[in-house]
């Protein structure tokens, strides 16, 4: 199951992640990126890091190669 990795400290809430992401999956709320929720099975912090269990994630990784700042990063 792929992991998503947000580093909000990083994050400057572009959206280019949000517009690139070819699924659909990561949305933009209170000004965040975010995998949507009913698509992600549990979520962890760690500092200003959010891990996402994303099933729903293809793991294409558009979203961490468009990142402009590297906040994103896909494990799978």
């Amino acid at each position: 199951m792929p992991i998503i990795k947000i580093d909000y400290d990083l994050c400057t809430s572009c959206d280019v992640c949000v517009d690139q992401c070819s699924i659909r999956l990561l949305v933009s709320e209170d000004g965040l990126a975010r995998p949507r929720g009913d698509r992600v099975e549990d979520t962890r912090r760690t500092g200003g890091t959010v891990e996402y269990d994303a099933p729903g994630c293809s793991a294409c990784r558009i979203c961490e190669i468009s990142c402009p700042v590297e906040a994103i990063v896909i494990e799978v």
